[in-house]
């Protein structure tokens, strides 16, 4: 995680594990209230904005392929 600007790996990690163990419950009373089908849809459909967004925001790679 260079973009948290934090020099130690093992703090980032440890950040990440305790925001999954954290999340995982509600995450669950989520899906079984609302159903996976329209968690499903509302996640690819969420992922595919953001995907989107930060595709056209990046800049452009282009590629040498001479050979």
């Amino acid at each position: 995680m260079e973009g948290a600007q934090m020099a130690s790996p093992l703090a980032t990690a440890s950040i990440q594990y305790v925001i999954n163990v954290v999340l995982t419950l509600p995450a669950i009373l989520f899906l079984d209230k609302w159903g996976r089908r329209p968690s499903l849809i509302l996640g690819s459909f969420g992922m595919m904005t953001w995907l989107f967004i930060s595709g056209t925001r990046s800049p452009s790679i282009t590629y040498n392929l001479t050979y």
